[in-house]
């Protein structure tokens, strides 16, 4: 297996400030590998690290082994735009500063635009929205073919339609090129990465697929429940069983931490109908890449 990215225990200081400790990962080529972690974790510094744009302090870092003819796409969380510029201009722009041949240009600009849903790419960029903005970026990100693309927050200003159209166009691109995401968005990362790394602090805290995560830490059994109505007495009534470990409230829904989920499910009905509610949905609850990355990182404070 060809490895496209390798941090080779990585640290990167700034005075007195450790942006990256000892940060060593792998990624394989073809794969769509995930770094998550909150705001100010390193994910950014890793990515300016890998691109040549910050000197790591100790470690290395290497692409394809050391191949030079490999290919990078990069996207920012903000991409810079020329207002001025159409879109289609734009992407002539990028594709001639990354070498792609004029007959290339003539079938991929046009292709990309339809990708991006930008139309024929005849508007200025300064009559964009920021999904369209957004868009754009992945693109020209896109418009050089890389072999590695990577992302940086790349559905943070996307709706939700957008933001699934992007999931799919990244799912399309795996066995194809190699696919880095950075981002805080847990979902984004865990409905489409094959291997996701967690940094915290500049250090890598666990890395796997989401079954070895799950797998990885200790977390109680849960039951999901939707409820019609008295949400805060049935949560009471919860909290005073002794197989009750917690009970997280999100509207009507209570999710709730067992002990033993089989007295749970047994229970739980009986609670409800006891404090005069009714269940409109009740289901065990999978650990979320959120849930792995709060016991393992901790809430912020």
């Amino acid at each position: 297996m060809t490895i496209a990215v390798r941090f080779d225990h990585v640290t990167k200081r700034y005075d007195d400030e450790i942006a990256l400790d000892d940060l060593s990962f792998t990624i394989n080529a073809g794969s769509i590998y995930g770094l998550v972690g909150r705001n100010g974790a390193g994910k950014t510094t890793a990515i300016r690290i890998l691109l040549g744009l910050a000197k790591a302090t100790s470690g290395q870092v290497s692409l394809f082994e050391g191949d030079r003819s490999r290919r990078v796409g990069y996207l920012p969380d903000v991409p810079a735009l020329y207002d001025w510029m159409t879109g289609a201009e734009y992407l002539r722009m990028m594709a001639g500063l990354a070498n792609v041949p004029m007959a290339e240009q003539q079938q991929r600009i046009p292709a990309l635009l339809e990708l991006s849903h930008l139309g024929d790419g005849h508007d200025r960029i300064g009559t964009y929205s920021l999904g369209m903005r957004q868009r754009l970026g992945l693109a020209q990100a896109l418009v050089g073919n890389p072999d590695l693309l990577i992302l940086d927050e790349p559905t943070s200003a996307l709706d939700p339609l957008g933001q699934r159209e992007t999931h799919d166009l990244i799912r399309s691109l795996r066995g194809k090129t190699t696919v880095m995401i950075c981002s805080h968005f847990m979902d984004d990362v865990e409905s489409i990465a094959d291997t996701i790394g967690i940094l915290e602090n500049g250090q890598l805290l666990a890395e796997g697929s989401m079954a070895q995560l799950r797998a990885g830490v200790d977390l109680s059994e849960t039951i999901e429940v939707e409820l019609t109505d008295r949400i805060a007495e049935v949560e009471h009534a919860l909290l005073r069983e002794s197989w009750v470990l917690a009970v997280d409230t999100r509207g009507k829904t209570l999710r709730i931490h067992a002990t033993d989920d089989e007295i749970g499910w047994r229970r739980i009905p009986i609670i409800v109908g006891e404090e005069q509610s009714g269940i409109i949905h009740m289901d065990a609850h999978v650990p979320s890449l959120e849930d792995v990355f709060i016991s393992l990182a901790g809430e912020e404070e």
